[in-house]
C-alpha cells in the first residue's frame, strides 16, 4: 500500500506503511496529518489508516493542528472561489460584465470585445491570473452584441432617426 500525506496544504508522498510508521516514531509525521491511499474514501487522519502505529504524544515537540478534511486526493483538481472568479485578471472580469450589459447598452459591447482579448492574453501569459473562460465569454458576447447592434441600426435606424 502506498500512502500519500498532506500537511499544511502540501502533499508528500508515496510512502510504504513501514516508512510511515518509522517517520511517526521519529516525529517527522504526526498522527493528525491527513493520509490517502488507494481504496480510501478520501483524506483521513493518518492514525486511522490500517496498520499505522501512532506513538505516544510527545510534549517537547509541538504538532501542527489537524488539517481540514476537505483536501482533495492526489491528482484531483482543487479549487474554490479563486478559480471561479478571476480576481487577478480584471480585464477578463470587467469584459465579462461589459459583454453581459452590452446586450442592452450598445456602447459596452465593443469595450467587452477589447477587454476580453486583453484578458485572454493576460491569462495565456500568466497561469496564476486565470480568467480565460471569462475572457472568452466577453469576446463572444462583445462580438455578438456589436454585430447585433449594427444590424439593429441598419434595419431600424431610419425609423428611429
Amino acid at each position: 500500500m502506498e500512502i500519500h500525506i498532506s500537511r499544511g496544504g502540501q502533499q508528500y508522498g508515496r510512502y510504504t506503511l513501514a516508512e510511515v510508521n518509522a517517520q511517526l516514531a521519529g516525529g517527522d509525521l504526526s498522527p493528525n496529518d491527513l493520509a490517502w491511499h488507494e481504496g480510501a474514501p478520501g483524506w483521513i487522519m493518518l492514525s486511522a489508516v490500517d496498520g499505522v502505529v501512532a506513538p505516544a504524544p510527545r510534549t517537547s515537540r509541538s504538532m501542527p493542528p489537524p488539517q481540514s478534511a476537505s483536501v482533495s486526493p492526489v491528482g484531483a483538481p482543487s479549487g474554490g472561489v479563486a478559480t471561479v472568479i478571476p480576481y487577478k485578471n480584471l480585464p477578463a472580469l470587467i469584459g465579462y460584465y461589459c459583454g453581459v450589459f452590452g446586450i442592452v447598452l450598445p456602447c459596452l459591447a465593443p469595450v467587452a470585445l477589447v477587454l476580453g482579448v486583453i484578458g485572454l492574453l493576460k491569462a495565456s501569459r500568466n497561469d496564476q491570473s486565470k480568467g480565460s473562460v471569462h475572457a472568452w465569454v466577453a469576446i463572444v458576447l462583445g462580438l455578438l452584441a456589436t454585430v447585433g447592434w449594427i444590424a439593429f441600426l441598419a434595419i431600424f435606424g431610419r425609423r428611429l432617426f
